[in-house]
């Protein structure tokens, strides 16, 4: 007989699986409403490096208003699907698995810093799970943001409540936090800062 946490454990990880294939199901049947302008820019961006080797939208003029991590995670991604079969550019389902991925890298981070700080996993992980499968942020940044926020958040976690973490390590993370979305240079003002009076308190 398991014991009442663990049911409780158990019974969340059921109810955040259920939404989890809630969204997966609504993407691959209507993926195209849940992607939204700022989105398709960078599918078309990224299927023109694989085509033409040039970063722009327009095929006229070079396009820098990206956030890089998403754009050149999504190209290698794209280049890979085009050498299988170039067609499959076109259908905007081809890139289903990668974001996929990323959402489930995040949750499971989330999952792991919502049990070390005994949190609810339901509410912990489930609030920021609905958002990036519900609401129409397929195919831009905010999926590989999701991963890399989770990242830094579980290591934040594991460093105070397990045993210090790398620093290395967590300001590589903090690197990709800021490729994955570059005015995240401002949510590191606030995390430095929080740092150093943890710091100078201790």
């Amino acid at each position: 007989m398991p014991e009442k946490k663990d049911l409780k454990n158990i019974q969340q990880l059921i109810v955040l699986s259920i939404i989890f294939v809630a969204g997966l199901v609504s993407w691959v049947q209507y993926p195209c409403a849940f992607i939204w302008d700022d989105s398709y820019f960078y599918l078309v961006i990224s299927r023109n490096i694989v085509f033409n080797g040039s970063q722009t939208f327009s095929n006229l003029y070079i396009t820098n208003g990206i956030h890089p991590l998403w754009l050149y995670l999504l190209t290698g991604y794209s280049y890979i699907v085009s050498i299988i079969n170039s067609d499959l550019l076109s259908n905007p389902s081809y890139a289903l698995p990668l974001s996929t991925l990323l959402v489930l890298f995040g949750s499971i981070n989330l999952w792991k810093a919502a049990g070390l700080l005994r949190l609810s996993r339901l509410i912990f992980v489930g609030l920021p799970l609905s958002y990036v499968l519900f609401f129409q942020v397929l195919y831009s940044e905010a999926h590989v943001y999701y991963a890399a926020l989770s990242w830094l958040v579980l290591l934040m976690v594991k460093n105070v409540t397990l045993r210090p973490q790398s620093p290395y390590l967590i300001g590589f993370v903090c690197a990709i936090v800021f490729l994955g979305r570059l005015d995240s240079v401002f949510l590191y003002c606030v995390f430095w800062g929080v740092t150093c009076i943890v710091i100078v308190a201790a």
